[in-house]
């Protein structure tokens, strides 16, 4: 670019983010969708809930996200992403890697 000045910018690598896909229930709707989710200490031996405890803030964003009524699983809403109160969560949980291939 002509005329701009570029500064040396030193890039900073964050922790690995672990994507998970969580299912959280609130009231009567089912959301499901990715979240990625960063720890401090690298570990093997890390399960999806220690990235959900060491998740601080009370609003969590996530990716492909999609809206069930929780009774009838009815496909209410579809998003490229969205932003949940953790407040307001009756349930969540992290489903596993590979788990949808073991029930096949």
């Amino acid at each position: 670019m002509r005329g701009s000045k570029l500064k040396n910018i030193e890039l900073v690598v964050p922790p690995e983010l672990q994507e998970l896909e969580l299912v959280a229930y609130i009231g009567d709707l089912k959301i499901t969708g990715f979240a990625h989710l960063g720890f401090n200490k690298l570990a093997s031996s890390l399960r999806s809930s220690d990235y959900i405890h060491a998740f601080a803030e009370n609003r969590l964003t996530l990716a492909r996200v999609n809206v069930y009524n929780k009774i009838s699983d009815e496909l209410l809403d579809a998003s490229p992403f969205a932003i949940i109160n953790l407040d307001r969560v009756d349930m969540m949980y992290a489903r596993e890697e590979g788990a949808e291939e073991a029930q096949d």
